[in-house]
């Protein structure tokens, strides 16, 4: 009798247990961020679990926000620019990026002031990044 209650109890949260279970988007390899592979383009993906996830592109689209790690520390921006949100339209801007262990702070202009945020990069693969906000000032 016991064995068969434990069986079912095993099956029930095994089975229950599948259900709950999603694989997450991207696993970091070491604590260690690899600054290739940081450098490129980046286009929003999901936010989940108080990170904001991206994957890799080819280029910045028109349509989306995005944005560019470039060498010498140089970023473009791809952000809405709207005025309302009924119809989103988006701008490419210019700005500077830094990483420091695993902090990554961007600094752009944003409605005519300049914004800088820093992150924390919480995991990185060849294809997806994910960062979750430390901080974000406005000037």
């Amino acid at each position: 009798m016991q064995v068969t209650a434990l069986s079912c109890l095993w099956m029930v949260l095994l089975i229950g247990g599948f259900g709950r279970y999603q694989r997450p988007l991207v696993e970091t390899e070491n604590e260690l961020i690899d600054l290739d592979r940081l450098k490129g383009v980046w286009v929003y993906h999901e936010f989940s679990e108080n990170r904001t996830c991206y994957r890799r592109n080819a280029q910045l689209p028109n349509d989306q926000y995005g944005f560019e790690l470039k060498e010498g520390g140089k970023l473009l921006i791809n952000q809405n620019s709207s005025r309302c949100g009924t119809i989103i339209t988006y701008d490419l801007e210019e700005g500077t990026w830094k990483l420091e262990d695993d902090v990554l702070t961007l600094e752009y202009p944003y409605w005519g002031s300049k914004v800088e945020v820093i992150y924390e990069v919480t995991a990185q693969s060849a294809d997806a990044l994910c960062l979750g906000q430390i901080k974000r000032f406005y000037n």
